[in-house]
């Protein structure tokens, strides 16, 4: 916003001791309306993301003018980066600050007394960004740039000093939200940081802020067998999804509940939420598209009860993941998640039908009918009794046909279809 005023030699600096005083010096020669100063400044900011039309500077704008004969491509606008020059940007904003959940300070450990800020997005807004990114990484990368590979290499809440969140529920969120988000995109690799990586206090420890811990600590584990909320939030991903499954879309009205499904490579349907809020219960109405599940769905949960349970040094059994049956699953159902907590539901799909078609003399015709992209598998049997796979059938569509020859002489056969987790 100074630079706004048009002046070519303002000065904002810090004033004052940082650990007594928070004041921010700025000197502007020449400019005698301190009030409209104060104004300008005192403006509540816009945070926008926004894409670079041309990733090579000008030195001054009146050169990034002359290169385009005094007129700027339509939708686009200048703007100028203290030291480096003048860019040529788009107006429409990529993400703003409404796509932002959370936001976080941290010293630059590359560049030390230097700041930077890490920021959440929204489910949304990363869906936003992430589109923007894949069709824009060819400006940046050249022709190569659709053979890059992207991979998370690190990952966690905080880099800096831990506090009371990296060793509570909080932080067990945080990894199966971003794990599940990644999942979405083309990132071929997220890794945690890390497995191990030792206690400290250096962090906040504000008793506004959630969890029962007296340490922090970037790792899963402490020594040998004492596990963090995180420990159990990773180990929840692997009945959301397993390799080979495909992540599907879902979503939730609810900004503090998250919602991610995926299919299984063997037709089940798994749907992982997340509840952030610290206190309140959702009730949330599930509407399962394309699917049809049996009635019977398995859940796997992990919250307070567990973590509660860890504090009062409670068994073994009450601290781990918790599995129970879900038996009103449907297309369209009502569940009740707990504050802070993640549960993942294993939907397997309704039983398969065979329904017999007209054939010709000397054949056995029948229709098999199922879910599309689900594997069932044909039985044989002279008695009801002894069943014998003839063969495994992933459907591409609702229904699938099959005609049979009846050898001369042969006895009553029965055919049913099954599906087998």
């Amino acid at each position: 916003r100074v630079n706004e005023l048009g002046l070519k030699e303002t000065d904002v600096q810090e004033h004052g001791d940082p650990a007594v005083e928070s004041e921010i010096l700025v000197e502007l020669p020449g400019v005698d309306d301190a009030a409209h100063v104060k104004e300008l400044i005192g403006q509540t900011a816009q945070l926008k993301i926004v894409a670079v039309k041309e990733p090579t500077p000008y030195q001054t704008k009146e050169a990034a003018l002359a290169a385009k004969g005094g007129i700027l491509p339509l939708g686009t606008e200048l703007a100028e980066w203290p030291g480096h020059g003048w860019y040529i940007i788009n107006r429409a904003a990529v993400i703003t600050g409404q796509d932002v959940r959370s936001a976080r300070e941290s010293t630059d450990t590359d560049q030390p007394g230097r700041w930077e800020t890490g920021f959440t997005l929204s489910q949304d807004g990363g869906n936003k960004f992430e589109k923007f990114t894949a069709a824009n990484i060819g400006n940046y990368l050249g022709a190569s740039g659709s053979n890059t590979e992207l991979v998370c290499t690190e990952n966690n809440s905080d880099s800096g000093a831990e506090g009371r969140q990296m060793t509570s529920l909080v932080n067990a969120l945080y990894l199966a939200d971003t794990d599940a988000q990644l999942m979405k995109t083309e990132f071929n690799a997220y890794t945690w940081w890390d497995l191990r990586n030792g206690a400290g206090t250096s962090g906040s420890f504000d008793p506004t802020l959630y969890g029962w811990r007296t340490i922090g600590d970037e790792g899963l584990i402490d020594g040998q067998s004492s596990y963090y909320p995180d420990y159990y939030a990773m180990s929840m991903m692997q009945y959301f999804v397993r390799p080979g499954d495909t992540v599907l879309n879902a979503s939730s009205d609810y900004l503090l509940l998250s919602a991610y499904a995926s299919r299984g490579t063997d037709g089940t349907l798994k749907l992982l939420v997340l509840n952030k809020d610290t206190n309140a219960s959702f009730n949330a109405q599930i509407s399962l598209a394309n699917f049809v599940p049996s009635a019977s769905a398995t859940v796997h949960f992990y919250g307070k009860p567990q973590d509660d349970a860890t504090e009062s040094n409670l068994s073994l059994t009450l601290q781990q993941i918790a599995v129970s049956n879900y038996p009103s699953a449907s297309t369209l159902f009502t569940n009740s998640f707990p504050p802070l907590s993640l549960t993942v539901f294993t939907f397997d799909p309704s039983a398969p039908t065979l329904s017999v078609l007209p054939a010709a003399s000397g054949e056995f015709a029948f229709q098999l009918n199922g879910q599309s992209g689900t594997p069932y598998v044909l039985q044989t049997s002279t008695n009801l009794i002894a069943w014998t796979s003839q063969s495994t059938n992933a459907l591409t569509g609702a229904s699938m046909n099959f005609t049979n020859a009846i050898p001369p002489g042969n006895g009553q056969k029965f055919w049913r279809a099954v599906w087998e987790p």
